[in-house]
Parts: structure tokens; sequence; C-alpha cells
């Protein structure tokens, strides 16, 4: 299962449609990436680059999002280590330190 950000269901826009038993819904640009770091497969990683070429994610909001899907993980718990590190080189691409994920 992918981290799930605190909060994420109140960010998230309904889908048009005419949808009368399903209300799917778009989670917000930060949410979505959050999802992608635990795994970080390419097409996790593809994603993502797709994400901060957009110019929708902010480095501080996405370490913030990362926290709460984490919240109630201990702090040397893998898991939040691998998505932690990968959330790393999320910030480096969109800072342009790297130019791919």
């Amino acid at each position: 299962m992918p981290p799930i950000p605190g909060g994420y269901f109140h960010r998230a826009v309904d889908l048009p449609g005419s949808s009368r038993v399903l209300r799917p819904k778009q989670p917000e640009p930060h949410d979505l990436a959050v999802t992608k770091l635990k795994r970080f497969h390419a097409k996790d990683r593809q994603d993502l680059q797709i994400l901060c070429d957009s110019d929708d994610l902010d480095a501080d909001r996405l370490s913030e999002v990362l926290d709460s899907a984490f919240a109630w993980a201990e702090k040397d718990d893998p898991d939040r280590e691998r998505a932690a590190a990968n959330l790393r080189r999320v910030i480096d691409y969109l800072e342009g330190r790297t130019r791919t994920l």
C-alpha cells in the first residue's frame, strides 16, 4: 500500500461525470506525489517527473505531506526512510540539481 497523506480526502477534487454510486476524486498534486515515493518504480518516477515539470509541486509542501502520510510510523520505519530518501531525489530534481529521477 502506498502511504496516504492525512487529510487527502478534503483536498481532493470531484471528477466530472454522472456517476451516481461512485464519487471519484482527483488527489491534490502533493498528495498524489507522496503516494509514489515508497515504491518509486520507473512508472512512479515518470509520474513524479511529470508532476515536477508541470510546476505543481513545492518542496516544502511535499515534505509536510510526506510527514502526514507517516504520522503513525516510527522514525526508523524502513518504508518511511525509503520514501524520505526518494523525496530527496525528487527535491533535487525540482530544484534543478539533477536532470532525471
